[in-house]
């Protein structure tokens, strides 16, 4: 079953028209989980690039086998970003699941890298509060556990970078 219409044109092929806007793929970098997209997008005569970041195996309601590739893609997907005021769009095809794992996991990260992580941190409340504004996000147990495995991955590793700088001859 067709989950979602795809939105993009094929790289240096035709560009693609949706309704007023027209989408050309200029350029195209696989990785091993995920495809890395610039897209020109033109309405009227005005012009903007969009970077797509397309996570390929990741079944619906279920989660992929491996987390490093979520983080390398979330790191790369704020690599891209040239400051906070740039937005971002995040979506799976119904927008709920994958999408609230994704952004759970990114928001974590953010706070992480910010040094603004609350004494009360809980994923369970973070993710409740996502709900306000989008009843079904982390649909299932598979999902919810895999936001939780990530969160302590990226703990693991700010942990380690703060040692890491603790020990640097720098600190000393």
């Amino acid at each position: 079953q067709k989950k979602c219409e795809r939105y993009w044109a094929e790289v240096d092929g035709y560009p693609l028209q949706c309704g007023p806007f027209s989408v050309a793929c200029e350029a195209e970098k696989k990785k091993n989980e995920y495809v890395i997209r610039t897209l020109k997008v033109t309405l009227n005569e005005e012009i903007r690039t969009v970077h797509q970041f397309h996570y390929k195996n990741w079944p619906d309601h279920d989660v992929p086998s491996s987390i490093d590739p979520i983080l390398e893609l979330i790191g790369e997907i704020r690599c891209y970003q040239p400051d906070d005021s740039v937005p971002l769009c995040i979506h799976c095809s119904a927008g709920c699941g994958r999408t609230g794992v994704i952004c759970a996991i990114d928001y974590t990260q953010k706070l992480l890298k910010d040094g603004i992580v609350p004494v009360n941190f809980s994923i369970f409340s973070l993710i409740q509060e996502m709900r306000t504004q989008r009843p079904s996000i982390v649909q299932t147990k598979e999902q919810y556990e895999l936001v939780y495995d990530a969160v302590i991955q990226l703990f693991k590793r700010q942990i380690k970078a703060l040692d890491a700088q603790e020990d640097s001859p720098a600190s000393q």
